[in-house]
């Protein structure tokens, strides 16, 4: 028996909008997962994942990451406030 263990980071699904950057869809992220069953024991799932995973440990790209995810989330809300006020 294999057991994968898997730390995706955004996946896009109906729960999540894929609004955030880095966002992959899940069955682009499924995939990836079960390409690397049998090779190794933990995952970031799609590669994009692994490499966020490498760049959030900088200190400045993790702050403008951030930024970046916050400016998008305050832009959909405000998209959501005007179909709802419309």
């Amino acid at each position: 028996m294999d057991v994968l263990t898997v730390l995706p980071m955004s996946v896009k699904s109906s729960m999540n909008s894929g609004r955030y950057l880095g966002t992959v869809s899940a069955g682009a992220h499924a995939k990836a997962v079960i390409n690397q069953l049998g090779y190794d024991k933990e995952t970031f799932g799609h590669w994009y994942h692994g490499a966020q995973r490498i760049f959030l440990r900088f200190p400045l790209v993790s702050y403008f990451w951030k930024r970046e995810n916050a400016r998008r989330n305050a832009q959909w809300r405000a998209e959501q406030a005007a179909k709802t006020s419309a």
